[in-house]
């Protein structure tokens, strides 16, 4: 899943799911031991199970189930060339970018998204987009 990256510090855990929009899922609950945190991630998946058998994909309208509805929604004023390419494709589906690198900047975040080219995206503590630029391609 090139598209879905997990971050994780003292924070807490950050699902990013990124096709030409972004989600975050930011998970902040806390657990008594190693033991107890996987046995709650493993309920919390067995639970979902049967959704994710059936297949989903966040949308830049909402995300299906089991995709939580409290994730967060970045709206990316990305060129559409970026999935589509230039001329653009005709009926272009998003595209599945590939998250390069999470990282944090103090209290900032950085993302590079990778698809016809790789794109800068810096956040804010909320997750809010503070800017985007297109980079260089790797030499």
């Amino acid at each position: 899943m090139k598209s879905h990256k997990i971050y994780t510090d003292a924070d807490g855990l950050f699902d990013f799911v990124s096709a030409s929009y972004l989600w975050v899922k930011v998970r902040t609950l806390r657990a008594d031991s190693l033991e107890a945190a996987e046995r709650a991630a493993i309920k919390e998946i067995e639970q979902n199970l049967p959704s994710i058998e059936r297949g989903y994909v966040p949308s830049p309208t909402g995300p299906s189930e089991p995709w939580p509805w409290d994730s967060i929604h970045v709206r990316l004023p990305i060129s559409p060339e970026f999935s589509c390419g230039f001329p653009l494709r005709a009926n272009c589906p998003p595209g599945l970018d590939t998250i390069v690198s999470i990282s944090k900047q103090a209290s900032n975040w950085r993302l590079v998204l990778r698809n016809l080219w790789d794109q800068e995206i810096i956040l804010d503590s909320e997750f809010n987009l503070v800017s985007t630029q297109r980079l260089q391609p790797p030499q």
